[in-house]
């Protein structure tokens, strides 16, 4: 539409739950995972890192990071923006990672850094989880 200025371009246009969010990567990665939801009082207890640890993660506790979300792209959209389907994202987000991986198995390239928790700590995690539920 020819439109020139400074615009916020993030969506989606509504707000976005991170179990909406995780829903749409289950979706477009094939998984049958299952969510178990933890108090983020018990994560942060157990040196989980917002972020770092759980990517996109930011427990309502953190008020250093009040906002950190809040973005207002209200003059994009009304400007004519339109965001792809989120599982879009995530499917093709996926591909790239797959490939990057893929790619990386040259011995000239650099590692690639461990991304959220490794799998046996996760299972760690849920299993304290669990035990402070019974």
């Amino acid at each position: 539409s020819r439109q020139v200025g400074v615009f916020n371009a993030t969506g989606p246009e509504h707000p976005l739950t991170f179990q909406k969010m995780l829903e749409a990567c289950q979706l477009a990665s094939g998984s049958n995972s299952r969510f178990t939801w933890v108090a983020g009082q018990f994560l942060l207890d157990q040196g989980i890192v917002p972020f770092r640890d759980l990517p996109l993660w930011m427990p309502e506790s953190e008020t250093a990071y009040a906002g950190h979300f809040s973005i207002d792209s209200r003059r994009a959209f009304k400007s004519g923006m339109v965001c792809r389907p989120l599982t879009e994202t995530a499917r093709d987000t996926l591909l790239w990672d797959r490939d990057r991986t893929l790619r990386n198995d040259s011995p000239e390239k650099p590692e690639q850094k461990q991304v959220g928790l490794p799998m046996n700590h996760e299972q760690e995690l849920l299993s304290r989880w669990k035990s402070t539920l019974s």
